[in-house]
This record gives structure tokens, sequence and C-alpha cells, in this order.
């Protein structure tokens, strides 16, 4: 095993990249952590010409190595960001001699679509390499600074319509509410 992921308490037990997805955090409460970080330097020439959907799939697969191999994991990360409002998910604009990404042409027009949009299929990937069918729960919580809580449900249910089934549960930043979808 090339990297592999340890809990920022216990650096002995190893888990491999589709373990840490599915388990979220360490087994102690730690969160996951890669063994080493890809270097990825010597290849920026080449990344810069990549659309994103590429350039996404590139940079996860480098820290998640069991998806390199996985054409599955491809197509669906291209679908992902099929849902963005853009052709390549990512507008880069000038002002003068600055660049500047907009990070607002996701489904819930905030940067986080970014990540979330491709967890899902991380998710359904990890499962598939590690020869799991049961469903999943995912719990979140939002406390409404950069999206609402209904927006971030909405996300979360277009996302999972992909032909698998999942349970997700969120709670606000009150605590006093609870809502459950089954998907």
């Amino acid at each position: 095993m090339g990297i592999y992921y340890h809990s920022t308490r216990d650096k002995n037990k190893r888990y491999s990249a589709s373990e840490a997805i599915l388990k979220g955090l360490a087994p102690d409460g730690g969160l996951f952590v890669p063994s080493q970080f890809p270097q990825m330097s010597d290849k920026l020439g080449d990344l810069a010409k990549l659309g994103y959907a590429d350039l996404c799939h590139t940079v996860v697969c480098s820290f998640f190595e069991e998806f390199k191999t996985d054409s599955e994991f491809k197509a669906d990360v291209h679908k992902a960001y099929q849902k963005f409002e853009t052709p390549d998910a990512v507008q880069l604009k000038t002002f003068g001699d600055v660049c500047y990404m907009e990070l607002y042409h996701g489904p819930t027009c905030a940067f986080k679509d970014f990540a979330l949009s491709v967890l899902p299929y991380e998710i359904r990937a990890a499962k598939r390499n590690l020869g799991i069918t049961h469903d999943y729960a995912i719990l979140t919580a939002t406390s409404g600074d950069t999206v609402d809580a209904n927006d971030l449900i909405a996300f979360f249910l277009k996302q999972f319509r992909n032909g698998f089934a999942f349970i997700l549960i969120y709670f606000t930043a009150q605590g006093k509410t609870c809502r459950f979808f089954h998907i």
C-alpha cells in the first residue's frame, strides 16, 4: 500500500483510502490524514491543461490510489460537475493583472459545492472497492453561514439520486430541528 491513512491521535493503525472515507472519523475520534502527500509540482504544466473534472479526478486519485483504476469513478466525477451552471465548473476571470476564480456556480452557489459534489461518488467507489452493498447514513450539520439547511438537504437529495440509496439526517445549529430523509 503506497499512501495509507492514520488518525491524528494514533499513527500506528493504518487504513486504506476507502476505509477512511467510509469511516469519516477515526475510531479514536481523531481525523484521518494521509501517510504522505503526493508530489505534484513536476506535473503542474500538464495539470493546468485539464478541465476541472479531469483535474479533480487526477488529484483525488493521487490521494486515493485505489480509485485510479476505477473507470466508473472517473465517469462519476464528470457527472458530479455537470450540475454546475458553467461548462467547466470553475470560471477563471481576469481583472487587470489579477486572476480569480468564481466558486459560486454550483448547486447551492457556495464554494463547498466543489468538494460535496464528488463526495457521494467517493463513497460509492469506496463501497465498491470494499465489496460493501448496504446503505450508509450521512450525518451533516450546518450553521447556515454559507448555505441554508434546506439548500443543503436539496443538494444531497439531487446528488444521491443516481441509483444508490442513502439516509440523510441533518441537525440545525440550534439543535432543535431534526429532519430525516430516506433517499
